[in-house]
């Protein structure tokens, strides 16, 4: 028979944590000292101590700073650190990759790890060629806003309404009402993106 299927989008609002730059930055960082003191046998403390990074054992990386956050030079301060220990971590984590073998486990727990502290900071900061660090203005297409979540994105339902984490697209057939398929897309993706799989799935059902 012929059928009239009617498509729409609902959100699904994501359950990770969603961070400004600079938690953003250090819980990536962070995720990558536990890679790196797991394969050293060592505590997570212990391991960030041994290489002055005490300072991102704390839950809240931005709880541990004492300055005003609305003074810019201060601010500009922090991120310059922040974004050298970064590097420091990215570096940490090169040398340990030279002693495993490339297809190993451990070896994909540190590329996992160190990819997206490796995006967060191409999302997000700007490096001039003075040297100064400064944060991108604008929000990325595509930006991460969750590190315990990577696939999270900002979604909208309306010009006013914003979201975070990702969109049910669903069909149903009109006549009946029945739910014929369902797919999980992008929140920042257009409400039509993968129609026409859902209407493959319709004929299918």
């Amino acid at each position: 028979r012929t059928m009239t299927v009617a498509l729409d989008t609902t959100p699904i609002f994501g359950k990770g944590a969603v961070e400004d730059t600079y938690n953003l930055l250090a819980e990536s960082l962070r995720q990558v000292l536990h890679v790196l003191a797991e394969l050293d046998h060592t505590s997570f403390e212990q391991y960030a101590a041994e290489h002055d990074l005490r300072r991102y054992t704390a839950p809240s990386f931005k709880g541990t700073v004492a300055i005003d956050w609305d003074n810019q030079k201060e601010r500009d301060h922090v991120l310059q650190a922040l974004v050298v220990d970064c590097d420091r971590v990215l570096a940490l984590a090169r040398t340990a990759l030279t002693s495993l073998a490339a297809e190993s486990d451990e070896a994909k727990q540190i590329v996992e790890a160190t990819d997206l502290l490796a995006k967060v900071l191409a999302q997000d900061v700007r490096r001039l060629p003075s040297g100064e660090i400064t944060l991108i203005d604008g929000v990325a297409p595509d930006r991460i806003v969750s590190v315990h979540d990577p696939e999270m994105r900002h979604g909208r339902k309306s010009l006013s309404q914003r979201f975070n984490g990702y969109k049910a697209s669903l069909a149903a057939d009109t006549a009946s009402q029945l739910v014929t398929a369902v797919q999980v897309i992008d929140a920042n993706q257009h409400d039509s993106t993968g129609s026409d799989e859902l209407l493959r799935q319709t004929e299918q059902a």
